[in-house]
């Protein structure tokens, strides 16, 4: 039996993502939380990718070394940071949604700040 698209973002929903490997020298304390997936062709090869909305709460390192909330810097410079390949939340959706049959390519579509 196939789930409908309601019942996979349900599913996703389901848990948040506390990954132990997130804890490096620039994030700490990482809650994620997968909203919603979706595939989707994108570009002029029509390259399919999983489109994914998520939220997160982290705290990320300051230059002076004090650990910060995510809405204590730019939103769009947090989710530039966010979406990096070496920071490890793309990686970390990615592994979450492939368990349910998405595609491994992932890009971050939204991304929601809660703090705390």
């Amino acid at each position: 039996m196939k789930l409908t698209k309601r019942q996979l973002n349900k599913k996703l929903k389901s848990k948040i993502l506390t990954p132990a490997h997130l804890n490096t020298t620039y994030i700490r304390n990482t809650k994620i939380r997968v909203l919603r997936a979706r595939n989707k062709e994108v570009g002029y090869r029509r390259e399919e990718k999983s489109m994914v909305t998520i939220r997160i709460s982290a705290q990320v390192q300051s230059s002076r070394g004090d650990w910060l909330s995510l809405h204590q810097y730019g939103p769009r410079h947090i989710r530039n940071f966010l979406r990096r390949e070496n920071i490890g939340v793309v990686s970390e959706v990615s592994e979450w949604i492939r368990l349910w049959g998405f595609s491994n390519e992932v890009y971050l579509e939204r991304i929601e700040l809660v703090s705390g």
